[in-house]
């Protein structure tokens, strides 16, 4: 998966972040008989999560889409945060998604914030 950036508003609840785990060669990585995605999220420089809670393996799972549905005080706070998936594989091990470093999310101030 290459590097990608999610950009949402302060306090926004919408859109969902949704990320699309490509193979090698652009297909889409099946996740077929992975469980418990749980999406991690921390401000960049830190080290508390501000995010540690239960994700989504879109249907079909065959089309490599991993979402999570922000919760209220999630986007709370404006920044840089690195971002990742843990699930559990077919084999019953752990496997983290980007395999390399992490995704990005951005919170930017509404027009309002003072």
């Amino acid at each position: 998966m290459a590097e990608q950036e999610f950009e949402i508003k302060r306090n926004d609840r919408e859109p969902s972040l949704r990320i699309r785990l490509v193979n090698a060669d652009k297909t889409a990585f099946d996740l077929t008989g992975y469980t418990l995605p749980v999406f991690h999220m921390r401000q960049q420089g830190e080290t508390v999560m501000k995010v540690n809670l239960p994700g989504v393996i879109e249907s079909p799972a065959t089309g490599g889409i991993l979402r999570y549905d922000w919760a209220a005080g999630d986007t709370d706070t404006e920044g840089v945060f690195d971002a990742e998936f843990r699930l559990t594989s077919p084999a019953s091990k752990q496997r983290t998604f980007p395999r390399k470093g992490q995704f990005h999310v951005r919170i930017t101030p509404d027009i309002d914030d003072a």
